[in-house]
């Protein structure tokens, strides 16, 4: 018996009823989708792992998750959480889906080797183990943009049935824009990129120390079998040597 209990203690909760997070802060039309019934929310919903988060035109809201992580949600934006699993007090499983709008993700770092954050969207796969991202979904599906705030991601695109392909590491103070056919790019983050994906930072109270500092300034294309093609003329007179592709997350 003692050994089936502490087997129950180190076994992730999946269940969909299982409180994931709580809203912090709302404004404007927000709302949620549960059971397939809209509910309205306010400051101190609890949230399950199930839900779909909507705001409409002045819609904002604040999400904090269960591990302490945060997600600020724009308006007239779309998130799901599929799923939020913790072992013990620390994160296991994250998969969000963020269907379109805009959102700023501040990550908490992963603990445990083999748990994982990952934010899945009409083009990628986006995988982060304690980063600062800001994400933009246009509502038809079409190119994604990530900009980075503080630490890296992997970033898979995914092919025409879902499918993820080989991915490109991207560092703070980059963006990079996932095509509708799977090509990426990588660049250096403009200042108007920087300056929305930094406002929930300030906001949150996060070091000024922590913001981009990345060189990343040529712009790089990769086809849809990962090879290169030729690059187009730099930004800067010194381009930078692109990081080589990952492999395939399991």
């Amino acid at each position: 018996m003692v050994l089936g209990f502490s087997l129950l203690l180190c076994t992730p909760v999946y269940a969909a009823s299982h409180v994931v997070g709580k809203v912090l802060y709302t404004t404007g039309d927000a709302w949620i989708e549960r059971n397939g019934e809209k509910q309205d929310i306010e400051n101190g919903f609890q949230l399950l792992g199930s839900d779909i988060i909507e705001t409409g035109e002045r819609g904002r809201i604040k999400l904090q998750m269960v591990d302490g992580s945060k997600v600020y949600i724009g308006s007239k934006s779309r998130l799901g959480l599929s799923k939020y699993t913790m072992r013990g007090k620390n994160l296991f499983q994250a998969s969000l889906n963020m269907l379109w709008g805009k959102a700023r993700f501040f990550v908490n770092k992963l603990v445990a080797r083999d748990a994982s954050f990952r934010i899945r969207t009409s083009t990628a796969v986006l995988g982060v183990r304690g980063t600062s991202i800001f994400v933009q979904v246009p509502k038809d599906g079409s190119s994604v943009s990530y900009t980075l705030i503080t630490g890296y991601a992997d970033v898979y695109p995914l092919d025409k049935d879902g499918n993820k392909m080989k991915g490109q590491r991207v560092l703070a103070g980059q963006t990079i824009i996932v095509h509708a056919d799977g090509s990426i790019t990588v660049r250096k983050a403009t200042k108007e990129e920087m300056g929305k994906a930094t406002a929930a930072a300030k906001e949150d109270g996060s070091k000024s120390g922590l913001y981009p500092t990345s060189d990343g300034a040529s712009t790089i294309i990769q086809n849809k079998n990962g090879t290169t093609p030729a690059a187009p003329a730099p930004v800067t007179p010194a381009p930078v040597t692109p990081t080589p592709p990952l492999q395939i997350l399991g």
